[in-house]
């Protein structure tokens, strides 16, 4: 499984959408953190 496929594999369940979190923080590495919500938590 690649990442492509676990992202696709995340969001098929209901209520998860993806976001990422920490757009506007110095850590260049930070800023590409990518996180999956179900029901908003």
């Amino acid at each position: 499984m690649n990442i492509e496929e676990f992202r696709e594999y995340c969001l098929s369940f209901k209520g998860v959408h993806e976001k990422m979190p920490f757009p506007n923080v110095p850590d260049k590495y930070s800023r590409d953190v990518l996180c999956f919500y179900v029901a908003d938590k």
